[in-house]
């Protein structure tokens, strides 16, 4: 046993003996009163759809807030991109308007 351990166990001793026992009967009433006031308080209401819902959420994001807004941002810039169409036969790529991004002074 360490130290830490004897130490708590010799407190908890000490307080044992210190501190007077309660009366069965006092600690009997104490407990049927406070049933009879749980039994007496109401049942909280049941939560709406949004706070269930924003208590479901963490589960489904495991990366978190920033990678769902990141996506999102993603989405709707690839969804709102005006489509050209220079070459019909050619397929649209939605990845075309990364190649237009400047990255350090240069395009890509």
């Amino acid at each position: 046993m360490t130290r830490k351990h004897w130490e708590d166990d010799a407190l908890e001793a000490a307080l044992r003996r210190a501190l007077p026992r309660p009366d069965a009967a006092a600690v009997a009433r104490l407990e049927a009163a406070v049933a009879r006031r749980i039994a007496r308080s109401p049942l909280p209401a049941p939560p709406g759809p949004l706070v269930r819902l924003r208590a479901g959420l963490p589960e489904l994001i495991p990366a978190g807030w920033g990678a769902l807004a990141a996506a999102a941002g993603c989405a709707v810039w690839l969804g709102l991109h005006p489509v050209t169409h220079a070459a019909p036969q050619a397929a649209y790529d939605p990845l075309g308007p990364l190649l237009s991004l400047p990255v350090a002074g240069e395009f890509l």
